[in-house]
């Protein structure tokens, strides 16, 4: 719960920055939200034993792996989806179609570029001595995006924590 209220607050931050055009740090702190909905969704997961504990720690000390972890949680609704779509016109879906597939394909490419562009938002490049050009309309995707993940990871945590009977490892 502490992991989502740190990430929730992230992204009200990167809101209020973005509002005073502060574009780049906006960006940023909605990727370190989206790092910390991915560390509260593996705690909760961690929590109910479906984690390796040796894991559990590398994903909680490196930004890149708490990403890894709402990547692959993202990846599975969008192969939920494309398989829902070919089951209604009573196919199968393969792998490499699913990977072929330029939804997937995009997603994928998304959260590829965060941790880049986390990094060109925050620091000044010292061999050409300038600030990144962070641009409005890259600041809200990600902000958007991180919005939609944030109520996905509440949605589900706060669901877990209310009925926990239903959720529980046996």
């Amino acid at each position: 719960m502490l992991s989502l209220s740190n990430a929730l607050q992230f992204l009200v931050d990167a809101l209020v920055l973005f509002k005073r055009e502060s574009y780049a740090h906006s960006l940023a702190l909605a990727v370190f939200g989206l790092e910390e909905l991915g560390k509260s969704s593996y705690c909760y997961l961690a929590h109910k034993g479906w984690v390796n504990l040796k894991e559990f720690h590398l994903y909680m000390r490196k930004h890149e792996k708490k990403l890894e972890v709402m990547r692959a949680l993202d990846g599975i609704q969008v192969m939920r989806s494309l398989t829902n779509e070919a089951e209604k016109k009573g196919k199968l879906i393969t792998s490499r179609e699913m990977r072929s597939n330029p939804v997937y394909r995009r997603r994928e490419a998304w959260w590829g570029k965060l941790s880049k562009l986390r990094m060109k938002a925050l620091y000044v490049d010292y061999e050409t001595c300038k600030s990144s050009a962070i641009r409005r309309r890259d600041a809200l995707e990600i902000i958007a995006k991180s919005r939609t993940y944030a109520l996905a990871v509440t949605n589900a945590v706060l669901a877990a924590v209310q009925k926990p009977q239903e959720y529980s490892h046996s």
